[in-house]
């Protein structure tokens, strides 16, 4: 009985630690500082030259700005909001939590798609 307490007890934290790390990688695997990122425009299908912006993170919080190649109405923020995880697995630009779950995403839908790896983003 002795044994089957500790064994219970070793699973438990093996869990606890499991659980622990698997949130601290999601966080890690979002990029923090300042970045020169690419915007690919879905609507043109690669008929039209990328774009460059800068790019703004801190924990899950990021800001879109234009630098010298982009030429957008409505001030220096192109989008302020949330970068997070998407039910299909993708990162994706939100304005809340709840939109992990929305239908459809990148393209022209409302939640372009960020590359971290390719420092890439997917706007219509």
């Amino acid at each position: 009985m002795k044994n089957n307490s500790i064994l219970i007890k070793t699973v438990i934290i093996v869990c606890l630690l499991f659980t622990v790390d698997s949130f601290s990688q999601e966080k890690e695997t979002i990029p923090q500082g300042t970045f020169n990122y690419e915007m690919y425009f879905a609507e043109f299908g690669g008929r039209m030259e990328n774009s460059t912006c800068n790019v703004e993170i801190k924990d899950n919080r990021i800001k879109v700005l234009q630098d010298g190649t982009t030429n957008f109405m409505g001030g220096k923020v192109i989008f302020e909001g949330l970068v997070i995880r998407h039910k299909s697995d993708v990162w994706i630009l939100a304005r809340d939590e709840e939109d992990k779950n929305a239908e459809e995403i990148g393209g022209c839908t409302e939640f372009p798609v960020i590359y971290f790896d390719c420092k890439l983003i997917e706007w219509c």
